[in-house]
């Protein structure tokens, strides 16, 4: 069975408002933690307050979530049954707080963040189907976080061990296990890559200042897409890339650090893309080759 085998402390991003039509694109501070709940609920209400405090810490992660969510018994039982979950919190500006303001600029002090923000439970993450379980009114998509989420996520879980079934005697042998292959490509799972991949373009034609047309960014990131395919590919000697495998997230990673951080897609490197590529591919292969030693 798939169990929570590290703990999430807090990992938190700013995405944007997709749900209250008074506040699309606000921005909205999403925080991951994982743990074992803790929940109140005042008497006459409707709403728990579900609080995760991570080992060390003397406060913890609050959030409001509804007692009659669909959601909220994936909660009560954690709670009853002492087992971590990894909830999704969001920071969300109150009705009639400008929302153009960034997030962190509504809540630089207690005194300020009781007077402009408020936090909820915007969801909690189910291992055996790996997607969220989002509550109803949820303010963000998943689909918009960045690629280091689904990196830290995968770093979270692994097989529980049963240490009865390892000493027990072996089943007799069954029929061979028929051969797998490769998936084809799921044309969605791709789909879903690349637009993450245009956002990435946008922003850094934002910050970097270039001025290209639609074509151009939609060309720009399959090139970046078909980066990360080849990162994944040379690796682990792939025909064809697999979008569903953590390997291709782990090698998004990589393309993102790199675009980010590590090498950024500057206007120079943007007119000598050729070079850059390589030299990313190069690197990220080298890195990643080092780090599974």
């Amino acid at each position: 069975m798939v169990v929570l085998i590290n703990e999430l402390k807090g990992f938190s991003f700013i995405s944007q408002e997709k749900t209250r039509q008074d506040r699309i694109g606000a921005e909205v501070k999403v925080t991951l933690a994982s743990g074992v709940p803790e929940i109140d609920i005042k008497k006459g209400s409707d709403n728990a307050t579900v609080t995760i405090v991570p080992t060390g810490f003397k406060h913890g992660h609050k959030g409001s979530l509804s007692i009659s969510d669909p959601v909220y018994p994936i909660f009560a039982e954690a709670a009853e049954t002492e087992t971590p979950i990894l909830i999704r919190y969001e920071k969300r500006r109150k009705k009639d707080v400008d929302p153009s303001i960034p997030i962190d600029d509504l809540c630089k002090t207690q005194s300020d963040g009781l007077k402009n923000v408020f936090n909820v439970i915007a969801g909690v993450y189910d291992v055996n189907n790996k997607r969220w379980l989002l509550v109803k009114g949820a303010s963000t998509q998943p689909s918009d976080d960045p690629e280091e989420v689904a990196v830290r996520i995968s770093s979270l879980y692994g097989e529980e061990i049963d240490a009865k079934a390892f000493f027990s005697t072996p089943a007799p042998a069954s029929s061979p296990t028929p051969k797998t292959y490769p998936k084809k490509i799921n044309n969605e799972d791709k789909a879903n890559v690349l637009l993450n991949l245009y956002i990435l373009v946008k922003e850094c034609e934002i910050k970097y200042e270039y001025n290209l047309d639609e074509d151009k960014k939609r060309k720009l990131a399959t090139k970046l897409l078909e980066m990360a395919d080849e990162i994944q590919m040379k690796i682990y000697q792939l025909s064809e890339p697999d979008y569903t495998a953590y390997s291709h997230v782990k090698a998004r990673y990589l393309l993102y650090s790199f675009v980010e951080k590590i090498d950024p897609l500057t206007r120079e490197n943007l007119s000598n893309f050729k070079a850059w590529r390589d030299k990313v591919i190069e690197d990220s292969i080298s890195l990643w080759t080092w780090a599974l030693k």
